[in-house]
């Protein structure tokens, strides 16, 4: 995936690439050729399986235990059980539904998807909680 213009971040196999977020920089390395790249971070093998999470999460809703053993050989629930009792509060809320199986976004949900895909930021500092809704919509 490659992002155009100040601060996009594009996606390579093991990488990410952040494009400076300075107009007259992004526009000056352009116009002399070079790519705005400012940032690259690489991955590592956690990030990247949780960016599959994160993936799943956002473009199809949903997370089934069993696929991803199946895809990623590893057992959902005992990896991420931190994250998994962040759940309890957005299936309180009716954002979405947990149970053995998995969990799946409700149609209330997917106006909150960044909420839920948070929960498997591995980066993310602040608590996680239901409170931030207003500062991710």
């Amino acid at each position: 995936m490659i992002a155009l213009g100040i601060s996009g971040i594009s996606m390579g196999n093991e990488l990410y690439y952040q494009n400076t977020k300075n107009l007259a920089e992004y526009y000056d390395w352009l116009n002399s050729g070079r790519l705005p790249i400012k940032k690259v971070v690489s991955l590592t093998k956690e990030d990247l399986l949780r960016r599959i999470i994160i993936m799943k999460t956002m473009c199809r809703g949903e997370i089934n235990y069993q696929d991803f053993f199946i895809e990623a050989v590893i057992d959902f629930k005992k990896t991420f059980a931190k994250e998994l009792t962040y759940l309890t509060e957005l299936e309180y809320d009716q954002l979405l539904i947990h149970d053995q199986i998995g969990f799946r976004v409700t149609d209330t949900g997917r106006l909150f998807l960044r909420n839920v895909a948070m929960i498997f930021d591995g980066y993310r500092n602040q608590s996680i909680s239901s409170k931030t809704y207003s500062k991710t919509v």
